[in-house]
């Protein structure tokens, strides 16, 4: 998803889903303090949290992509291309 960011305070959601019922909830927007995020919590409260690496308050487009592979119970974060955060998350 290319993203533009101007600087603004507190937490910027780009997309996500907030479910109750089941309860299910990811987003992937920007901090406030500019990094990039993909958050996941899933019906057993299991966590997966990624964070990049490059500040993206430069009034400038970035490409972001947010990636679960369930095959692997991975997630991974990548902006302009390039890997910044990853871990294994059981996402049930």
């Amino acid at each position: 998803m290319p993203v533009s960011r101007v600087k603004t305070p507190g937490n910027r959601v780009a997309i996500g889903r907030d479910e109750n019922y089941p309860t299910l909830h990811w987003w992937s927007g920007i901090y406030s303090n500019g990094n990039v995020s993909f958050v996941l919590f899933d019906r057993d409260g299991t966590q997966g949290i990624l964070e990049g690496t490059t500040n993206v308050n430069d009034n400038t487009w970035h490409h972001i992509v947010c990636i679960r592979n369930a095959a692997v119970d991975s997630i991974y974060l990548y902006v302009d291309g390039i890997l910044e955060d990853q871990a294994e998350v059981f996402y049930s």
